[in-house]
């Protein structure tokens, strides 16, 4: 009966092996049975007295990846590319070096960069970036600083270490900041996506 009894508890532990991968090192382990998408969308701002439009559509493929180091652990990765270009969708608005930055303006920055954010896994509604709100489009500030300057080994030469900061900046920001009048920010919705172990293992 004892013997039993601990076939039974193994039994019952092991069962439990699959579904502590697929939480912890398979994160990614469900494919979505939507795989591909198409999402128009226009970016219309005005600066200095000229209006610029950008209008395109964004395609977004759904591809698995295995981690290099360590092959039993997956993730989904959406490539994310412009239909006119075929290249990914990096909007840069406006790009400076050596300017103070515009969110703690006694720091002078090292690199300056505004541009329009485009996620293709919040577009593909991949619930990883739908639950914590990331890949939402919006117009992203980063700012790349040095925070320390240690002397090095050798006399004049010295270790930077630098920090970098991101911000979501809303129209009166833009405006206040860089002068940008946004005229119009228009994206097609995000899909409403299901994700299937089955379509993994099976192809369907």
């Amino acid at each position: 009966m004892v013997a039993i009894k601990k076939l039974l508890l193994i039994l019952i532990g092991l069962s439990w092996l699959p579904w502590l991968y697929f939480m912890t090192l398979g994160h990614g382990h469900l494919d979505p049975i939507i795989t591909t998408g198409r999402f128009p969308f226009v970016v219309e701002y005005k600066q200095n007295g000229e209006i610029i439009r950008i209008e395109d559509v964004i395609r977004v493929e759904y591809r698995r990846r295995r981690d290099a180091k360590f092959p039993i652990i997956s993730y989904r990765d959406w490539r994310t590319t412009l239909e006119s270009t075929d290249r990914s969708p990096n909007l840069v608005i406006v790009e400076q070096r050596g300017k103070p930055s515009v969110i703690t303006p006694e720091r002078t920055n090292n690199w300056t960069h505004l541009r329009v954010r485009i996620t293709g896994a919040y577009l593909m509604g991949d619930p990883r970036n739908i639950f914590t709100g990331q890949g939402k489009p919006a117009m992203i500030l980063h700012e790349t600083y040095e925070w320390h300057r240690s002397p090095g080994t050798i006399e004049g030469i010295y270790t930077i270490g630098v920090r970098s900061e991101s911000h979501v900046l809303d129209e009166a920001q833009l405006m206040r900041y860089f002068g940008i009048e946004l005229l119009e920010f228009e994206f097609a919705p995000r899909i409403r996506n299901r994700f299937s172990l089955w379509r993994r293992f099976v192809g369907f």
